[in-house]
């Protein structure tokens, strides 16, 4: 048992790592990890108003690809001081991920968020200029139309319609050389149907220039002659499947002959059930440890006694895997010592304020007991992601540290998820996170068996594997340099073996990997943390540029058929509506089809020019060691 000065040193310890985790990317901007942990209890056991705001960041995207991951942090930066300066002091600020942030506003109703709303909006115009034109979405409401969960999903949506009301801009026909192939229109037509078909080509390219856009910049997705060839089966075919399906399968059967005769006809699957869930919990045996503890009435009061008396010899692994095992009243009960103090509410004033605790005495034994069980399974969240593994901000902010004061030589490799963003768009985020659930169960289970990494938090020794989320499907393995021809092979392997289990052609499947590691005379440097963060930020540009899996497979995927039939769908519609005679015409039909193939063809010679912009050489050395 340890003693009181013992628990004072550990609770001292694990308040400033939780302070530095709470807010790990700007001063007093709190992780979405933290507002799910502490912040959100905390005002949901409140009895007093409160409004919430929910913002959502445009061009933060524009300005990373024009400009630089770094400017966009430094506009990002100082956007957020910004709206630190526009809202009352006791306003709490999350980084909810992405482009989104939410700021609750304690004591104040709508009208007042709706005025903080505007003075944001306005004081970020003032600014422009050393934002770069980054603005923000805000909608607002308060606690009267419910808790937390209710007015994120007002906000959420209100902000996704203001966003869907706008009119598109920067149409890619502005973007496409004029010495492109010109998008025909029939002969003999009206002015007025000449006016519709130019309208319908405006939107073929706008359609197709946005479904490329799911496939991020690689040096191994130029369209070379054979990729070329295989687009335009992929294009053609995929295409007379949608129009065909829009016309309740009464295409022509001359034309449909004539185009599967002339072209290899693509299988056409069957649209994959979003509603399904992944079942993460793998492991089916009925122990305490293994079971779903999201409904904890299955459980008799002797094994949840059994449960907190574990949590309080130290086993904080199942905190970790069980967080709503927080929220139990027996864990409640055992944590604030008979409910006299909400540990919360304590660790939220001790975090939010200047200073940490300054003086023990005023707290039991008992007390500080819980505080550290409470610290400790917050901090265990804080550092790790929905995958379980550490995440990328224990990295920066801890174990680049480790790693540069190290006596060992650290090398690195990344690995990827390159069709996400395939899924996103031909899906939702919702399913292709269950998809990426399957293929990250897959990924961990084979790691902790050929890679035996270090998974415990801050337990950092010399010649330790670490294992690392990056987040939206990207890990980093990091090693010593002298394990490397070890590491690497097992790498490949791990990566070979998950690929084994994927199916391309089922939507439901999980996602292939790519891997890429640099050269062993290649190490993470030990100049700064920063030179350390810079040095994966290259290493992850380079992975992406070398992805391979979706080079010669793409346009054989499920989901590049579905992604391409969404892209295209409001085409098809705008033809069937505003084309006269759209459904009986084959030549008008013919013209359609061979528009879309032309501008595929076009936005295809600007897909590679535009990597040429990006390096799609990949990085040098010299780069690298930048």
């Amino acid at each position: 048992m340890k003693t009181r000065n013992e628990l004072i040193t550990d609770v001292s310890t694990s308040l400033k790592r939780t302070k530095i985790f709470s807010c790990p990317e700007f001063k007093d901007v709190y992780s979405n990890t933290y507002f799910r942990t502490i912040i959100k209890p905390t005002f949901e056991n409140t009895e007093n108003i409160y409004s919430f705001i929910f913002g959502d960041f445009n061009k933060l995207g524009v300005i990373n690809d024009v400009y630089g991951h770094d400017f966009g942090d430094n506009a990002l930066h100082i956007a957020m001081i910004i709206i630190k300066n526009s809202v009352p002091d006791d306003s709490v600020i999350v980084r909810a991920g992405g482009d989104e942030i939410y700021i609750i506003l304690p004591n104040h109703d709508k009208n007042f968020a709706d005025k903080c709303s505007k003075l944001i909006q306005n004081n970020l115009q003032k600014n422009a200029a050393l934002i770069r034109g980054l603005s923000i979405e805000l909608a607002s409401s308060d606690s009267t139309h419910g808790n937390i969960d209710d007015l994120l999903s007002i906000t959420d949506n209100e902000v996704t319609n203001i966003k869907a009301s706008r009119e598109k801009t920067n149409s890619p026909s502005d973007i496409l050389a004029d010495d492109f192939l010109p998008l025909q229109t029939p002969e003999s037509i009206s002015s007025k149907e000449k006016e519709s078909w130019s309208e319908l080509n405006n939107l073929v390219n706008i359609s197709v220039y946005e479904f490329l856009q799911n496939f991020r910049p690689s040096k191994n997705f130029e369209f070379k002659p054979q990729q070329i060839v295989d687009s335009s089966d992929f294009v053609t075919n995929t295409f007379v499947s949608l129009l065909d399906e829009k016309m309740d399968n009464n295409l022509p059967k001359k034309f449909t002959s004539f185009l599967k005769d002339e072209y290899p006809y693509i299988p056409i699957y069957d649209t994959p059930d979003t509603s399904n869930k992944y079942d993460t919990d793998v492991n089916k045996n009925n122990s305490i440890e293994a079971r779903n503890l999201n409904n904890l009435d299955d459980y008799s009061d002797e094994e949840l006694q059994n449960i907190v008396d574990t949590l309080n010899n130290g086993f904080y692994q199942l905190i970790r895997n069980n967080p709503e095992l927080l929220k139990h009243p027996y864990f409640q009960f055992f944590l604030s010592n008979n409910k006299k103090i909400n540990m919360n509410n304590l660790i939220h004033s001790i975090i939010s304020g200047d200073k940490l605790i300054d003086n023990f005495d005023k707290y039991s034994y008992l007390d500080l007991q819980s505080l550290i069980t409470t610290l400790n399974a917050t901090l265990e969240q804080l550092v790790r992601d929905n995958t379980g593994l550490l995440n990328k901000q224990y990295f920066r902010l801890f174990l680049s540290e480790k790693i540069i004061n190290s006596d060992t030589e650290y090398l690195a490799s990344y690995i990827s998820v390159p069709g996400l963003k395939l899924s996103n768009f031909a899906y939702d985020h919702t399913f292709s996170d269950d998809r990426l659930n399957k293929t990250n169960d897959i990924l961990c289970q084979e790691a902790k068996n050929g890679l035996n990494f270090n998974d415990s938090a801050f337990d950092f020794s010399d010649n330790n594997v670490f294992f690392l989320s990056q987040g939206g499907g990207n890990y980093l393995c990091l090693y010593p340099k002298e394990m490397s021809n070890v590491i690497k092979p097992k790498i490949n392997s791990i990566v070979d073996k998950v690929n084994a289990s994927v199916n391309i052609k089922d939507p439901n499947s999980g996602f292939q990997l790519s891997s890429y590691s640099l050269h062993d005379n290649q190490t993470i440097p030990k100049t700064s943390t920063t030179d350390a963060i810079k040095y994966i930020r290259a290493l992850k540009e380079e992975a992406n540029f070398q992805k391979v899996p979706l080079k010669k497979q793409l346009f054989k995927s499920a989901d590049a058929y579905f992604a391409f039939k969404k892209a295209m769908d409001n085409c098809v519609n705008y033809y069937l509506e505003n084309i006269p005679n759209a459904e009986k015409s084959t030549t008008k039909m013919v013209q359609f089809i061979r528009n879309v193939y032309t501008s595929f063809l076009n936005q295809e010679v600007l897909h590679n020019e535009t990597r040429e912009d990006k390096k799609t050489v990949g990085l040098s050395d010299s780069d690298i060691e930048k």
